[in-house]
């Protein structure tokens, strides 16, 4: 099942010398601990450069997007079986 969601949300991250590091998010009351991320892209939105990252949880695969000109977080996609 694929459910695009494009709702804010709120990410632990870390800062490394290879990149931001997304390690688990709160969505809807819950919250989601990345597994994985298996890949990372960027779009450009109008002035901001936008990360994208694709996840996963035990369970789930998320896309993530992160606006680091107003450092915000946006869950874009979850895929689910079922």
């Amino acid at each position: 099942m694929n459910d695009q969601i494009n709702e804010p949300i709120e990410v632990i991250a870390s800062f490394k010398k290879d990149g931001l590091i997304p390690h688990s998010f709160s969505w809807r009351r819950k919250i989601y601990k990345i597994d994985k991320v298996h890949l990372v892209h960027t779009s450009q939105a109008g002035r901001a450069l936008i990360y994208h990252f694709s996840v996963t949880d035990a369970a789930n695969y998320f896309q993530l997007a992160f606006n680091p000109f107003n450092l915000s977080w946006v869950l874009e996609t979850v895929y689910s079986e079922g």
